[in-house]
């Protein structure tokens, strides 16, 4: 094995005297002094942002638990037929097939469970109530947003925990779970708890306990979120309403889009009726996408 060697000659310094000061200090000193500049003004920005999404989330809450204006429920129960059959249905996704459609006889249920401050739930509950409107009435309704301290916070939604439902042609159930604003010790305040028979039958559905839960006569079922909440972020519930009877936004097409769906799935279970919504091109297109139940 070769043996290393090493110089014993020390390295060759500078003549710089003890006191002479070093040429480099004053550019590393600027080059220091801008860095710390950038990043306090990095951090400024973010920091002024973050407040200002802080002071949006918190005037959001704040509005939770009021009933829905009369523009926005208004807007949400008259989209126009035109719209609706324009948009139609995208290539569907939102809903599984879970078993064969009745064969009449009892009114269908449409059972959600979900929670306010699921951003997912808050999601869903858009075309959910847009879809309702079409065979009944709904009412009780009021605005909530998701937690403002989880993903997609204070996302603009409704809540369902004082719902009520007419309808010739289907019954609603819902369930609430648990609140939007988590108290001392982390956790969201219980609202409501399923029977009996909806956990039994959320548990043979969905045995992950995954919300929203959605089941449509006990035929079709929707675990998530329709669309991504990213679709409704910056918006309220005013804006994101308006857009529905035009249909020309981003969320009024997704909210639309699978609004259309939901309303095949219920035309489906409930003896197709009423024909206005059942037999309209939109419902038809949405009806196309449906999943089939696997034998």
């Amino acid at each position: 094995m070769p043996k290393v060697t090493r110089s014993s000659t020390p390295p060759r310094r500078g003549r710089r005297g003890r006191g002479a000061p070093s040429r480099r200090a004053p550019a590393l000193w600027w080059l220091l002094a801008a860095l710390a500049a950038a990043l306090v003004a990095v951090v400024g920005v973010a920091t002024v942002q973050q407040r200002q999404r802080q002071r949006a989330s918190q005037s959001a809450a704040a509005l939770s638990g009021r009933p829905v204006p009369q523009d926005v429920a208004r807007n949400l129960g008259a989209i126009p037929d035109a719209t609706w059959n324009r948009i139609g249905a995208d290539s569907g996704g939102a809903l599984k097939a879970v078993a064969a459609p009745g064969a009449g006889g009892a009114k269908p249920v449409v059972l959600y469970i979900g929670a306010e401050w699921c951003p997912y739930c808050a999601v869903l509950r858009w075309p959910l109530v847009a879809a309702l409107e079409r065979f009944g009435t709904l009412t009780g309704l009021e605005l909530s947003t998701s937690s403002t301290t989880d993903v997609f916070p204070a996302t603009p939604t409704f809540t369902l925990v004082h719902a009520r439902y007419q309808s010739p042609y289907l019954r609603l159930e819902t369930v609430e779970l648990e609140g939007n604003t988590q108290n001392a010790a982390g956790r969201y305040p219980p609202l409501q708890q399923p029977t009996a028979s909806q956990e039994a039958l959320m548990r043979a559905q969905d045995p992950s306990g995954d919300i929203p839960f959605l089941l449509i006569g006990g035929a079709f079922m929707a675990t998530g979120a329709p669309f991504s909440p990213e679709t409704l972020k910056g918006m309220d519930w005013q804006t994101i309403a308006a857009g529905l009877p035009g249909g020309t936004t981003a969320a009024a097409q997704a909210v639309v889009a699978a609004a259309n769906q939901f309303s095949a799935a219920i035309c489906a279970v409930d003896g197709h009726q009423p024909a206005r919504v059942c037999d309209s091109a939109g419902v038809r297109d949405a009806a196309r996408t449906l999943p089939q139940p696997q034998k």
